[in-house]
């Protein structure tokens, strides 16, 4: 194996590392959210959680490496047309007065 070839496995390896560790507290506030708050709650922290965006950017970066498969990139295609949407229609409620849900 070539250096640059361990030195990026190593990378990431660190990375799905550091992404367990930070989404363990996040896991455990959803699910006492989904136990115990309101449907509006749930969506407004979910929407600030770091470890999904993330994640969608360790997925983009891998979209630039020959040995990229095309399930990742198409969960990541739809995972950031998804939050655009959801991003749209948020900003259509806000504006009409109406609560975002």
């Amino acid at each position: 194996m070539s250096e640059s070839t361990v030195t990026s496995a190593r990378q990431v390896e660190f990375a799905a590392a550091c992404l367990r560790r930070l989404a363990i507290p996040q896991v455990l506030l959803a699910a006492l959210a989904i136990t115990n708050f309101h449907v509006q709650i749930i969506t407004r922290i979910a929407s600030g959680y770091p470890v999904p965006y993330l994640w969608l950017a360790a997925i983009i970066l891998q979209w630039q490496s020959p040995e990229t498969s095309g399930k990742s990139y198409m969960i990541g295609q739809i995972s950031v047309r998804w939050m655009v949407i959801y991003a749209l229609v948020q900003a259509v409620l806000f504006g009409n007065f109406l609560p975002p849900a």
